[in-house]
């Protein structure tokens, strides 16, 4: 999508009714304006609704008043990686609870030294990673299972979501089920100069599911582009690969095996996120959508409108 009004900010500080949702239905190709509700009727008992549960960190860390952020890219149970055009001397990254493993061009690998240390730090001095935006408090870039640290770029489809919500689709008979894939960094240098292996894990209790609604023929419907990216990065049949990384980028000739619909935010033309949103409709629904969110005078941005295929 393009030229949609850019959402900077939350509803709680704008005041607008949030959010409104255009949702395609693949069966019957019909393209209803509406809320999170609208949502919510069009799903049928036995369907699987996935979200991604993980927390989104600060990933910007200031240094150095006189110089850019470090920003990291990844983070690991043993260690992450940053993306910076200056490299802090090891006084300071010791003090951080980091050791500089490798350094190439602006790409820095680092083990912990003191993770809690680390984590402390990050949790205290850090800004949330943005695109142009003022960064806000942490507490804005939450969804309703944001539970597990990690995240380095906030997962942003689930924002909208709330317990009422997660509540009454639970009450038509939909699973709701969660999955975790941590979030890299994007748009930090040319594109494919940077490894883009994100790490991901399967609940088995989710894995089953999905597999179950698989031998059903049930929808499988995943919140955000994570999500989706996250179950179908493993052997959903045969269960393997339940925790792993992934480099898989769904487009138009990488459809989806599992997934069968996408909740995400409308997205320019050509980037990554749109060419996902390709895998699932061809680009005549694409542009019809686009037409009618442009007529609505919908919004883009990680607290924009949604855009839902069922």
């Amino acid at each position: 999508m393009t030229e949609l009004r850019y959402e900077e900010l939350p509803p709680s500080m704008t005041g607008r009714r949030s959010p409104s949702v255009l949702v395609y239905s693949r069966s019957s190709g019909d393209i209803r304006k509406g809320s999170l509700n609208t949502f919510v009727e069009m799903l049928d008992r036995g369907d699987v609704v996935i979200f991604n549960d993980s927390l989104t960190l600060p990933a910007d860390l200031p240094l150095d008043p006189n110089r850019s952020p470090i920003r990291f890219f990844n983070f690991r149970s043993d260690g992450c990686m940053a993306i910076s055009d200056w490299v802090p001397p090891g006084p300071s990254l010791h003090e951080l609870g980091l050791q500089l493993e490798s350094h190439d061009d602006e790409l820095m690998n680092f083990r912990y030294s003191n993770r809690t240390l680390f984590m402390k730090t990050l949790l205290r001095s850090g800004r949330i990673v943005t695109y142009g935006e003022v960064p806000l408090a942490l507490e804005n870039y939450r969804g309703p299972f944001s539970y597990v640290p990690g995240s380095c770029e906030f997962p942003s489809a689930s924002f909208h979501f709330n317990r009422k919500i997660i509540s009454e689709m639970r009450a038509r008979g939909v699973s709701v089920e969660t999955i975790t894939l941590h979030t890299s960094a994007s748009g930090l240098k040319e594109e494919g100069s940077v490894p883009r292996d994100e790490h991901y894990k399967i609940p088995r209790k989710t894995a089953e599911i999905i597999r179950d609604a698989i031998r059903r023929k049930a929808r499988i419907i995943a919140v955000g582009t994570s999500s989706a990216r996250a179950i179908e990065s493993y052997d959903a049949l045969n269960m393997t690969d339940l925790e792993e990384t992934t480099s898989v980028i769904l487009k138009n000739d990488r459809k989806p095996l599992v997934a069968t619909g996408i909740v995400t935010g409308f997205h320019d033309r050509g980037s990554s996120h749109y060419e996902l949103i390709r895998s699932f409709v061809d680009s005549d629904v694409l542009e019809r959508i686009n037409s009618i969110a442009m007529n609505s005078s919908l919004s883009s941005g990680m607290f924009g409108d949604l855009c839902i295929i069922v």
